[in-house]
């Protein structure tokens, strides 16, 4: 059998190529020029937090990439439970949850980012946060629920240095019996949400406040206190860029999720 030859194309700036098919079809992944396939997750990642730690009472996580940046337990009370990939980490009641250093991402508002996490809520309370980059006086972004329900809908909430608000609500409930993945981020022209695997917002803001203050997993509120939403947390991933809506399929994988181990 006449093997039809693949063309690729040279990304420029870059050592990459990348698959030369037809119109409207998109790969997750790209072509070294030494010939190593990549799906072109890792090296943007900045911060990656399996959660795969077996802890019956409590204590940090730690950051995969080996950039240090280590997920504190803020009250070294949250242990561990059976997530979506091994272990994860299970935020029990409303006062628990993580900390990440002020540093991990200081960038300008304009340059694009992103974060990718599993989800399964139990305590959810209307206005307290799943995931916030906290900033002076308030957040940077924060991905909230909108009502005090088992299956509510979500909110990507992001503002700007000049703290020009934008709050969006994802139009679609979660799912109270099961992980859920959400990829919320920045691509330097719109903000965009995706849940499950389906993209519910994609809106144009000037730019996302990056702070300079810590990402808190699971313990934010807005009412001034430190309380968040209780559940199980798993597999959460900070990025420096916007995954593609391919490379959002491949993280997803199924619902079945991505593991560390695959990114390239």
């Amino acid at each position: 059998m006449k093997l039809k030859r693949r063309k690729f194309l040279k990304l420029a700036g870059s050592g990459l190529f990348v698959p030369v098919i037809s119109r409207g079809v998109e790969l997750p992944f790209f072509v070294s020029r030494s010939g190593v396939i990549s799906n072109g997750l890792l090296s943007g990642t900045l911060g990656y937090w399996k959660m795969d730690e077996n802890l019956a009472i409590g204590g940090n996580r730690a950051d995969s990439t080996g950039n240090g940046w280590t997920a504190t337990d803020v009250t070294s009370l949250t242990p561990s439970a059976t997530g979506l990939i091994n272990n994860c980490a299970n935020i029990n009641t409303i006062a628990k949850g993580f900390s990440v250093s002020t540093n991990i991402d200081t960038r300008a508002q304009t340059t694009p980012f992103a974060v990718s996490l599993w989800l399964r809520q139990s305590d959810i309370r209307a206005g307290n946060g799943v995931i916030a980059k906290i900033v002076s006086g308030g957040v940077g972004w924060l991905i909230y629920p909108d009502a005090q329900s088992p299956t509510s809908k979500l909110h990507w909430y992001t503002t700007t240095d000049a703290n020009v608000v934008s709050d969006s609500l994802a139009n679609a409930n979660i799912d109270a019996s099961a992980f859920n993945h959400i990829v919320a981020g920045y691509d330097g022209t719109n903000k965009l949400f995706y849940l499950n695997n389906v993209n519910l917002i994609t809106t144009a803001v000037a730019g996302v406040n990056r702070g300079t203050n810590v990402i808190a997993f699971g313990n934010y509120s807005d009412f001034g206190v430190t309380t968040g939403v209780a559940g199980l947390f798993d597999e959460i991933a900070y990025f420096n860029f916007m995954p593609s809506v391919a490379q959002v399929n491949l993280l997803n994988n199924g619902g079945a999720g991505l593991p560390f181990s695959s990114y390239s």
